[in-house]
C-alpha cells in the first residue's frame, strides 16, 4: 500500500472513524515510515494547538462579554440598594432608622396629648361662651319720676 493510503488513514485515525481493526495496519506502517509519522505527529500538534487556541477564545469571548455587560450596566443602574454593603453599615444604618422612627413616636404622642388637652380648653370655652350667650341679659329700668334706676342682674 502507499503513503497516500496511509495519509488518509491517519486523517481517519485522528477523525475517530478508523475502524479497530485496521489499527494495527496503520501503527506498522507509522513504525517502518518517518514521513507518516511525522504527518501524524504534525496533525496531532496543529489539532491541539487549535484546541487551546478555541479554549483561549471561548474565555476571552466570555471574559470580553461579561466585561461589556458591566460596562453598560455599570453607568445605568448603579445604585446604593444594588451594591453590597458591609454587615456594620447595614445594621447600623437599621437601628438608626428604628431610634428615628421611635423619637418620631415619642413626639407624636406628646403632640396628640397637648393636642386633646387643647380640645378640652376648647370645648370648656365653647360650652362658657354658650352659657353666657343664653344667658338673661342685665336690664336697666328707669322711672319716670324716680331719681335711681334699677338694675336686674341674672343669676349666674
Amino acid at each position: 500500500m502507499e503513503c497516500s493510503n496511509y495519509k488518509m488513514m491517519i486523517q481517519e485515525y485522528h477523525d475517530g472513524a478508523l475502524s479497530k481493526g485496521a489499527e494495527p495496519l496503520l501503527f506498522t506502517h507509522l513504525s517502518q515510515c518517518s514521513e507518516c509519522c511525522d504527518e501524524l505527529r504534525a496533525l496531532n500538534t496543529l489539532s491541539s494547538i487549535h484546541q487551546a487556541e478555541m479554549k483561549m477564545t471561548d474565555t476571552k469571548i466570555d471574559e470580553i462579554v461579561f466585561r461589556e455587560i458591566a460596562i453598560q450596566n455599570h453607568g445605568i443602574h448603579e445604585t446604593l440598594f444594588n451594591k453590597k454593603a458591609p454587615a456594620f453599615f447595614v445594621y447600623t444604618l437599621a437601628a438608626l432608622l428604628i431610634f428615628v422612627v421611635y423619637l418620631f413616636s415619642s413626639y407624636t404622642n406628646n403632640y396628640k396629648n397637648r393636642l386633646y388637652n387643647a380640645l378640652e380648653e376648647i370645648r370648656d370655652l365653647n360650652y362658657n361662651t354658650k352659657l353666657l350667650l343664653e344667658a338673661p341679659q342685665e336690664y336697666v329700668v328707669k322711672a319716670k319720676y324716680a331719681k335711681n334706676e334699677i338694675v336686674i342682674r341674672p343669676k349666674i
